[in-house]
């Protein structure tokens, strides 16, 4: 795999200017980075322009380019985008995928600001995902196992279901801040 840093420096950010907004509900809206733009990534990823300011990539040039257009923000214009997001959504093809990511020769865990939240949506070995999130701990950051059913047909419809879990405190303060 490539240096994971350069990988995620080398991201797209999508809408907005501010890694904190408010959100339509009234709570806090958060910075979202997504690496992994397959079958399933790249739908997920589009389900969230408009609700997050999203950091997108993927190693293919090509996957990039189809998230461009005038909302997109190249990596030029922003050298510390790796430091907005405050959840890192990955979807990638196995948890070993995952931890040559995260702690590979350039571990990307490096590069994230303590608090962050890496949610995995990888259909992955489970006691992997016991050991990345005991590892990603040391970091003061949290993993969240966030397997993904419905298939990219329910990805791209906003149909899909999301299985969280982590330890304390409840999913729901991980995006939201509240």
């Amino acid at each position: 795999m490539r240096d994971p840093v350069a990988f995620y420096n080398s991201g797209r950010r999508i809408t907005g200017n501010s890694n904190r907004r408010p959100g339509k509900q009234g709570g806090t809206v958060w910075g979202v980075g997504f690496i992994g733009l397959g079958n399933m990534g790249a739908p997920l990823a589009r389900q969230l322009i408009g609700a997050h300011q999203l950091v997108v990539y993927d190693h293919d040039p090509a996957v990039l380019a189809g998230f461009g257009s005038t909302d997109v923000i190249g990596p030029s214009q922003s050298r510390t985008w790796h430091r907005v997001p405050r959840a890192v959504l990955t979807c990638l093809p196995t948890s070993a995928h995952l931890e040559a990511l995260l702690f590979g020769e350039q571990a990307l865990a490096t590069a994230l600001e303590p608090g962050t939240l890496v949610i995995d949506m990888t259909t992955g070995d489970p006691s992997m995902t016991r050991e990345l999130a005991s590892r990603l701990q040391e970091y003061s950051i949290e993993l969240i196992d966030a397997p993904v059913s419905g298939g990219p047909r329910g990805a791209g419809a906003g149909t899909i279901a999301i299985i969280g879990g982590r330890h304390d405190p409840p999913v729901r303060t991980g995006l939201t801040g509240a």
